[in-house]
């Protein structure tokens, strides 16, 4: 078991005036081992974290081109660690990153929804086309269920399509189709405007 605390790693690379907090920060993680990642967010958010002796050999990748805000880069580690079937936990004064059991709840802001018939690869792909800035699908075939991190409000709305798309035979019936006289975005907002319905 591993203990990442502030100060515990390497420190941010800040992008603003001289606050405790950075402004805007730089991530670059390529194919890193989990509590490494962890260590740096420790320094950055003043979090301390719980890691259990199997994430050591767990990799992710979070890769951001421009400087983000604290907020985004925490959005950013909870979307890769749910893609490896993983989950934080608050407990106390620190957060317990571990990997998601079935019946286990998830982070806050991420939900999940178990499929029956369709795969889970198929509905994230047409869940994320549908998702909205800020929301984050990611199939996690493990449980073949899908994941979503983002508003209880994005996470209902998509399930409600996921729910349309989880029907018997839907494993040979769901596609992702490229459009080719419409425009994705106003497509999108329309069929976001139909479903909110």
């Amino acid at each position: 078991m591993a203990l990442c605390g502030p100060g515990a790693g390497a420190a941010a690379r800040a992008d603003g005036p001289g606050t405790s907090a950075p402004q805007l920060v730089s991530i670059d993680f390529r194919d890193a081992a989990v509590p490494d990642v962890v260590r740096f967010y420790a320094e950055l958010l003043d979090r301390n974290f719980v890691l259990g002796p199997d994430l050591a050999e767990v990799r992710i990748t979070i890769i951001a081109p421009r400087p983000v805000s604290p907020a985004e880069a925490w959005e950013a580690l909870v979307t890769a660690l749910a893609q490896r079937g993983l989950s934080v936990q608050r407990e106390g004064k620190f957060w317990r990153i571990a990997k998601v059991r079935a019946s286990a709840p998830l982070s806050p802001g991420t939900n999940r929804y178990a499929l029956r018939y369709a795969s889970s690869a198929d509905v994230a792909a047409a869940l994320q086309g549908l998702a909205g800035a800020g929301v984050h699908v990611v199939a996690w075939p493990d449980t073949n269920s899908v994941i979503v991190v983002g508003s209880p409000a994005a996470a209902r709305r998509l399930f409600r399509v996921a729910r349309a798309l989880d029907q018997p035979g839907a494993r040979r019936q769901v596609y992702v189709v490229e459009l080719e006289h419409a425009d994705a975005d106003s497509l999108a907002k329309t069929l976001r405007t139909l479903l909110d319905d």
